[in-house]
């Protein structure tokens, strides 16, 4: 069966905690000066180790990143996972995408990482800041780090091979601030980047598992005109989603986050009847549709539910889905590594495509920028 989700940008729920809309922009408050940790498991969990080793001094790369690989780099990844200062802009997640930042990032250890940006965002604080060296010579900017990027700066390999954690290829609890073997919560809340020496790969880089979910670049672009190819029976009408036939729409199954509802078919439209409470005063909301059966992937189709104004015998709302063909040739937002709070024995490898790109929860990320020259 074909499904189609249309994933909204409310805050999502994993594990008994929320991605909550709010920014955080980073803080060293409630930071345990010792410990560099905000506060330790809640009940059970590992303090690290003693190891006082240090990332290879970063001769290439602007403050704050690491060189990948460590000799004659491909390219510098921030050590950290970013703060962000300035102003990120509207992040209001329910209009039209997001609007442009006027902050940089920085990656510092011992600071509690920012949240809130949305990929978009993201993307574009990390196309604000500069690569400058010692001598304050600026390089360019940076851009937001690739999968690729930074599933290498984790595994220890560049290209094919390395491990699936940053310690190995053994799932252990007690190295990051992660959730415990089943999934359940240990940690209080999100802890100072580099808290725990043993969540550190061997190119230097912290915190790519737990902690916060982390915004990277997929590196596969949009492609709408291949979606309704491989989905013919799908068409568009005005920029409006369209199935030929009952039958037809009856196979999709859309989905926006946090909001329950279910197709319907109406003079040849696909359309999405749900619940009007979870609406609120909203009348629209971004997301993908994503042809194939189970987790939303990279054959997805942008989209956004937009309230007809109409409600159905039951009272729920009658969506319309427009094709966002502006999209066309845009990364897909891909998020990575878990969180304290979810994410069960998450892997470098793992991709997860569950939001829109104006999507903005607990989610942080890192910029990467091409090594200074010899």
């Amino acid at each position: 069966m074909l499904i189609v989700w249309v994933l909204g940008c409310t805050a999502e729920a994993e594990s008994g905690a929320t991605e909550s809309g709010a920014v955080d922009t980073g803080s060293t408050e409630g930071v345990d000066s010792t410990s560099g940790t905000e506060s330790g498991p809640a009940d059970t969990g590992s303090t690290g180790s003693t190891d006082d080793s240090t990332p290879p001094e970063p001769t290439r790369c602007p403050a704050g990143m690491s060189p990948v690989p460590a000799v004659d780099p491909a390219y510098c990844i921030h050590t950290w996972e970013v703060t962000f200062s300035g102003s990120m802009g509207d992040l209001d997640q329910w209009r039209e995408g997001a609007v442009a930042t006027e902050g940089v990032v920085a990656s510092e250890q011992g600071v509690l990482p920012s949240v809130g940006a949305s990929f978009s965002q993201a993307e574009l604080a990390c196309a604000n800041t500069r690569a400058v060296d010692a001598d304050g010579v600026d390089h360019g900017a940076m851009w937001l780090a690739t999968a690729a990027e930074w599933q290498d700066a984790g595994d220890g390999v560049v290209g094919a091979g390395g491990t699936v954690y940053p310690w190995g290829d053994t799932w252990d609890a007690s190295m990051c601030v992660t959730t415990d073997d089943d999934g359940i919560p240990v940690w209080s809340g999100t802890q100072a980047t580099g808290s725990l020496e043993t969540c550190r790969s061997s190119f230097g880089v912290y915190d790519q598992i737990g902690n916060v979910w982390e915004w990277v670049d997929s590196g596969v672009a949009i492609d709408v005109e291949a979606w309704f190819a491989t989905w013919p029976e799908f068409g568009r009408e005005e920029g409006w989603l369209t199935a030929v036939d009952s039958a037809a729409a009856h196979r999709l199954a859309i989905e926006v986050t946090g909001v329950a509802g279910e197709v319907v078919w109406a003079d040849g439209r696909v359309r999405w009847a749900s619940d009007l409470a979870s609406w609120g005063t909203r009348v629209d909301l971004h997301g993908w549709a994503v042809s194939g059966v189970g987790e939303p992937d990279v054959s997805s189709l942008p989209v956004r539910a937009v309230d007809s104004g109409e409600v159905d015998a039951d009272g729920r709302v009658l969506a319309d889905l427009l094709v966002l063909e502006e999209l066309n040739g845009r990364p897909y937002p891909d998020k990575r590594g878990g969180a304290w709070y979810s994410g069960t024995r998450p892997r470098l490898d793992t991709p997860s495509y569950a939001h829109s790109w104006d999507f903005n929860g607990t989610i942080g990320f890192r910029c990467a920028s091409a090594p200074f020259p010899d």
